[in-house]
């Protein structure tokens, strides 16, 4: 798939989840107000404490994700530096992490909330949130890769997508050194995780829940953060993963257990990345 019909691809899905969210706030807000219903539920993540604006925080982080993608000049049929590779994929992470210190202090000094209150972070303790993590992210590759499976067998008659990650694993392989292999390690293993938790579970799940409610935030955010990923060959496996990380999220109510089940998933494929790398 060429880098222009990528781009269309994930433009046109970004726009959809930006047009639900949009009309699911309307919509939800005006039945509420109507029949006196609240969507919120009980749940385990907390969300009243959100408002309007952080509604129109989220609406522009849609349109930021938008902007990213639209202007990601480079497919991944290009030719590219390895080290421009690894030095691309860090800095990356490190506008996310921007984002997400962005998020935290906006939440704290802006709005008077506590990020550590309102992402469950001491719920639960670190060693605990782990367990569950690797207990909770095998289920979900299990249900992942079945859903994959089964949807690539009926629409794709079992033929997997033209797009896959092995020019990844060709570009990781051939980088020189171990440095340049550390910062795609850092990033993809403990930034990535870190960051796109706080971002997509942690703050955009919350917002949408507030408005609308659990399983559309759960849809929504999966499919976000699918999107973001710039590789439509993954956007499934992608939104599913999402899906469980949210589940997980509310289910536990510690933004811990999807960090860490991030990680170990990222921590895997690394793993595995190096070995089909070879030397």
């Amino acid at each position: 798939m060429s880098p222009e019909l990528t781009q269309a691809v994930l433009l046109d899905v970004l726009l959809i989840a930006a047009l639900a969210l949009s009309m699911a706030l309307v919509i939800y807000t005006w039945v509420g107000v109507r029949t006196g219903i609240s969507w919120i539920g009980d749940g385990n993540v907390l969300a009243r404490p959100y408002g309007i604006p952080d509604a129109a925080v989220a609406l522009g982080l849609v349109a930021l994700f938008g902007w990213m993608v639209s202007a990601s000049a480079r497919g991944p049929e290009e030719t590219m530096e390895m080290e421009s590779f690894a030095i691309g994929m860090f800095v990356g992470s490190m506008f996310f992490l921007l984002l997400g210190l962005m998020l935290v202090a906006y939440m704290s000094v802006l709005r008077g909330m506590n990020p550590t209150e309102m992402f469950g972070l001491r719920s639960i303790s670190v060693k605990s949130a782990f367990g569950l993590a690797a207990v909770w992210i095998v289920g979900v590759v299990v249900v992942m890769a079945l859903i994959v499976a089964a949807v690539y067998a009926v629409a794709l008659g079992g033929q997997l997508p033209d797009e896959s990650p092995q020019e990844v694993v060709e570009m990781f392989r051939k980088m020189d050194g171990w440095m340049m292999r550390g910062l795609v390690v850092i990033a993809a293993v403990l930034v990535a995780p870190l960051t796109e938790e706080l971002i997509f579970r942690g703050f955009l799940y919350g917002v949408t829940k507030r408005f609308t409610e659990r399983w559309f935030a759960v849809l929504l955010t999966a499919l976000l953060f699918a999107t973001v990923h710039n590789h439509v060959g993954s956007l499934l496996p992608l939104f599913l993963l999402g899906v469980g990380f949210a589940v997980a999220y509310e289910a536990t109510g510690s933004l811990l257990v999807p960090i860490f089940m991030h990680m170990i998933f990222n921590g895997f494929n690394v793993v595995r990345m190096i070995m089909m790398g070879g030397e």
